[in-house]
């Protein structure tokens, strides 16, 4: 799991106090690569906003299935619906465009070129597919796509409505807003996903709290 932290490790102590309103001594804390602290028998994650961001940011780079595995499908449908800019006519070709950048990044995983030319054939059929469902109408696009090959089409699909904001640091926070905003349950296993303000002095910082599905120790 990739993570960052973004901000001075004091203040993720403090959103944590505040959201317990524990003493400093009275839970464990870890802070290496993402922060951890274990109080009353639970682990909690403490996330920054720009922490959130960046680790989304990075299923768009090394490993496009991330997308997949990392992002809950209504995410993208969502998106689809609430923006506008997203148009279908412009999106087709986007996900061509996808689509080529898509399998030049998967080549390189198949040790086996005959399965590599087959996944890729028939990833190219439900690329066809996808796009007579768009031009024949009515539906939603991604549930089309899920329909279809969720495993390769939701990547692609994802990587074509980037290609649809003028700026893409625009998507990425449209995409944690979202989540943020639509999707806590995604984050904390029991569906809860506190956020703690703290002020710095100078900002109003935004933290994210939540119990996630590895435990204290198991992070190392």
């Amino acid at each position: 799991m990739d993570a960052q932290i973004s901000r001075p490790v004091k203040e993720y102590k403090e959103a944590f106090m505040q959201f317990t309103d524990a003493e400093e001594s009275e839970f464990q804390f870890k802070s290496d690569r993402l922060v951890l602290a274990y109080y009353e028998d639970t682990t909690y994650r403490i996330c920054h906003y720009n922490d959130l961001l960046w680790e989304f940011k990075t299923y768009f780079q090394s490993d496009y299935t991330l997308i997949y595995t990392e992002t809950p499908f209504d995410l993208w449908v969502s998106l689809f619906d609430e923006h506008d800019e997203i148009t279908n006519e412009n999106l087709i070709i986007d996900i061509y465009n996808a689509w080529k950048l898509y399998w030049d990044q998967q080549e390189h995983k198949y040790i086996n070129k005959k399965t590599m030319q087959f996944s890729k054939e028939q990833s190219w059929r439900d690329f066809s597919l996808l796009i007579e469902s768009i031009k024949d109408g009515p539906g939603n696009i991604i549930e089309n796509a899920i329909d279809l090959s969720d495993i390769t089409l939701i990547p692609i699909l994802a990587l074509a409505m980037r290609m649809q904001f003028e700026n893409e640091d625009e998507f990425y926070h449209a995409c944690i807003d979202m989540l943020i905003e639509e999707f806590p349950e995604d984050f904390g296993v029991d569906g809860n996903f506190d956020e703690v303000i703290v002020d710095t002095g100078k900002t109003a910082e935004r933290f994210f709290i939540y119990t996630p599905e590895y435990g204290f120790e198991d992070w190392l």
